[in-house]
């Protein structure tokens, strides 16, 4: 028996066995698929890596096929003689293997293959091309597959968007428009490229140009589908996601606002795009530094996207992950923990340990570490967030140079500038190539590399570097940012480093007047402003001035952060040395327990900023009479089984 016979009589066996079951057929019928789009043997191992029991029954029938199929994939493109007239593939096979190639594109997408991903949207749109081209040539219109074109790069632009390849993004949209140009009812495709167009200038930084956007396709939305419609109320969302980036909080809560009437109303108030929009609300009140109302928000999302999608869907963990956001903000790092452990589980089982949203979540457990000052777990987490985005998205992405960024963070916070400079260099290469010189994230790394400067005590370059963030920071954004008072503020803190208070209270004042302005006079960034010219009226000697400032921080700390909260523990200490300053030992020992209490608590006694606070109380009780009478240790031990308001008494 020859190897046709053979091969006839195995594909006669395939074919009877596949009628007799329709679910083995769909899989079989795959696989041909898999190889015709283009696909070779690998592609069909991969095809049935989870489907290993049907690889064995149909392993010789799979060798049999690809055998076939790729003499059949021979006839079929073959571009010679007279076999072209006779086997030059029809329209609506052009069609279909078009449209494999975009399910295959969408399943390496989900994969996170995105290299395979864009190699399918490109042979897709080849392909459609060529059906394009078969259907005029046939005197047919060819709007079907004209409008395929521009589908697939619509897609592919999306893509490249995702992976930071924003010239690229571009230039899809751009000719995907044109074509979209060219078909007729139109106008609802031009929404969608507006739309990703303002998107592509929001994740450069170019704010102003994706609000231009956003509102061309609102103009079209309203116009085209209705003022009520689900898709206008999308757009509502965007260009309130801008108006948040800008600082603009009232501006962007008017437009979630908006999106969020049109949602409940036309979606329903249990709808998982209406739980959306309350998400939106929330981060923005947590943006504000108000956080009892943030959470308020945020619950009021998760009952829905819980009872709608489920406790394991990844959205439901976006809203865990969000919720832990305010309890790190409020420093309850316990509570902070336990969100991201719930989100974690979510991303591991649904996403897998390799997604980049586990990565996201790996990050900000991280952070937390970071802010308990327990350096190597945050390193550990932060490496395990790092392995996940130089893999799948790559070493020059934006979110790789996050966790660069963040790494030098941590090296900054242990006293190692040179690893810091280092890990800030990497994440200042990456951003000034992917996102430009002059986006807000440069402008990050640029202070962050500031801050080491200032570390080291090389004040010149330290002011040198906030100088090249402020240029930015300028330029791109609106002179009332947020981001322009971090600027100020950090200017300040070398100017009263190098003992100019002058010039660290003018820096200071202007960071003041913009908090006040945008963020309000009790957001906890205000207070920190507060804080700051405490410190410089402290350091001239001006104590009444220091004690002044140091308590209207307390004010706002104590009653939107709460008396357990780092920062209003801070406040305690630093009110206790200007006590101390003055001579008032007895009220600094009052102050100094209350911020030894909250670091007891929270950072624990080992903790270095613990061992500081003591320090300082120890030094000024031992100016008191009472260290005459009792050791500093007994004293203490005493003071801390006080009960009620034992920690306000003086010894």
């Amino acid at each position: 028996m020859n190897g046709k016979h053979l091969l006839e009589r195995g594909l006669g066996f395939v074919d009877q066995f596949f009628r007799n079951d329709g679910l083995f057929f769909k899989y079989f019928n795959a696989i041909a698929v898999l190889i015709a789009v283009g696909g070779g043997i690998t592609m069909v191992i991969s095809f049935f890596a989870d489907k290993l029991v049907l690889a064995g029954i149909c392993g010789i029938a799979v060798v049999l096929l690809y055998v076939y199929m790729r003499h059949k994939r021979r006839v079929l493109f073959s571009q010679s003689g007279d076999a072209d007239k006779m086997s030059r593939p029809s329209l609506p096979d052009l069609d279909y293997l078009a449209d494999e190639n975009v399910r295959m594109a969408k399943n390496y997408y989900e994969q996170r293959n995105y290299p395979r991903a864009l190699k399918c949207y490109a042979k897709a749109y080849d392909r459609q091309t060529q059906a394009w081209k078969t259907a005029l040539s046939k005197g047919k219109t060819g709007e079907i597959q004209n409008r395929g074109r521009a589908d697939i790069l619509l897609s592919k632009g999306i893509m490249h968007g995702e992976l930071a390849k924003y010239p690229e993004a571009n230039d899809d949209f751009t000719r995907a428009e044109a074509i979209y140009k060219t078909l007729p009812d139109n106008a609802r495709y031009h929404t969608a490229i507006y739309h990703n167009q303002g998107w592509i200038f929001y994740k450069q930084g170019d704010y102003p140009k994706a609000l231009e956007w956003y509102l061309k396709a609102l103009a079209i939305s309203e116009k085209v589908l209705d003022k009520k419609h689900p898709d206008t109320a999308t757009t509502h969302n965007n260009i309130a996601v801008v108006y948040g980036s800008q600082g603009k909080y009232p501006e962007a809560l008017e437009w979630y606002q908006k999106a969020l009437v049109i949602r409940e109303k036309v979606l329903d108030k249990e709808h998982p795009d209406t739980a959306t929009t309350y998400n939106n609300i929330a981060v923005v009140y947590g943006s504000q530094g108000k956080y009892p109302e943030a959470l308020e928000w945020y619950q009021k999302a998760l009952a829905i996207k819980e009872k709608a999608l489920g406790k394991e869907h990844p959205n439901t963990a976006t809203i865990y992950n969000n919720i832990a956001v305010v309890y790190k903000s409020l420093s309850d790092y316990p509570e902070a923990l336990e969100w991201y452990w719930k989100a974690l589980s979510i991303f591991e089982k649904v996403l897998g340990k390799k997604h980049p949203g586990t990565a996201t979540t790996y990050n900000n457990i991280a952070g937390v570490y970071d802010r308990q000052s327990d350096y190597p777990k945050a390193l550990e987490w932060y490496q395990k967030a790092l392995a996940i985005r130089e893999k799948v998205l790559g070493k020059e992405h934006p979110d790789t140079a996050t966790t660069y960024n963040n790494i030098a963070a941590v090296y900054n916070s242990q006293g190692n500038y040179p690893k810091a400079l280092e890990w800030n260099q990497k994440a200042l290469a990456i951003r000034e190539k992917a996102l430009s010189k002059e986006h807000p994230d440069t402008a990050t790394t640029y202070n962050n590399i500031a801050l080491v400067y200032n570390s080291q005590g090389n004040y010149p370059k330290a002011l040198e570097w906030n100088q090249k963030a402020l240029v930015i920071r300028e330029k791109v954004l609106d002179k009332e940012h947020p981001d322009m008072a971090t600027t100020y503020n950090n200017i300040a803190g070398v100017y009263d480093s190098q003992g100019d208070y002058p010039k660290a209270l003018e820096w200071n004042q202007k960071a003041l007047a913009i908090r006040e302005k945008v963020l309000g006079k009790e957001h906890p960034d205000t207070a920190t402003t507060y804080s700051n010219i405490a410190g410089v009226y402290k350091s001239q000697g001006d104590y009444p001035k220091a004690l002044e400032w140091n308590q209207k921080a307390l004010a706002i700390r104590e009653k939107v952060l709460g008396k357990e909260h780092l920062a209003t523990a801070t406040t305690y200490n630093n009110i206790a040395w200007v006590h101390d300053n003055q001579g008032e030992h007895e009220k600094a020992l009052v102050e100094f327990l209350k911020a030894y209490r909250v670091f007891l608590h929270v950072l624990k006694e080992a903790h270095p900023n613990t061992k500081i606070v003591k320090d300082g109380m120890e030094t000024s009780y031992l100016k008191t009479a009472a260290a005459k009478q009792k050791p500093f240790a007994q004293w203490l031990e005493e003071a801390l089984a006080s009960e009620g308001d034992a920690f306000t008494r003086a010894p």
